[in-house]
């Protein structure tokens, strides 16, 4: 083989070798992360319904996310709790350690997102908005 030939197929080679790294890094670095929140007040197991959310995103940067949102009979939030997701450790769960909180206290979806976490912000959203709306809650 000539020089030229080898060099080439040495570039390939790493090519190759930094792909796999990335690939590895992507499918290992991207967890599953469950943090339950706290609830926001002591509440009646019987008067309270906990109601299912989901998002779903083709993003490779998150965006797949399961909420249990539960509501008490007044139609308050009184606890979200974040389930199977695939928000990425450091960036994604900002917004989840952010989102969660302000939801409760505004009783609302209609929150500010995180910056630099808007993928899992939309989502965070789009998840609790699915559940308040089985909930009767729009």
């Amino acid at each position: 083989m000539n020089q030229g030939k080898r060099a080439k197929l040495g570039e390939g080679v790493l090519m190759l070798f930094c792909l796999a790294i990335v690939a590895v890094v992507i499918i290992y670095g991207v967890k599953a992360f469950s943090k339950p929140v706290e609830q926001k007040e002591t509440v009646d197991e019987e008067s309270v319904m906990v109601y299912v959310g989901k998002a779903e995103s083709s993003s490779p940067f998150g965006g797949n996310i399961v909420v249990e949102v539960t509501v008490d009979k007044a139609g308050t939030i009184v606890n979200i709790q974040v389930g199977e997701n695939n928000a990425t450790e450091g960036i994604g769960t900002r917004a989840i350690d952010a989102l969660i909180p302000a939801i409760l206290e505004a009783q609302s979806v209609d929150v500010d997102k995180v910056s630099n976490a808007t993928i899992t912000s939309d989502a965070i959203k789009i998840a609790v908005k699915d559940a308040l709306s089985q909930a009767g809650i729009e």
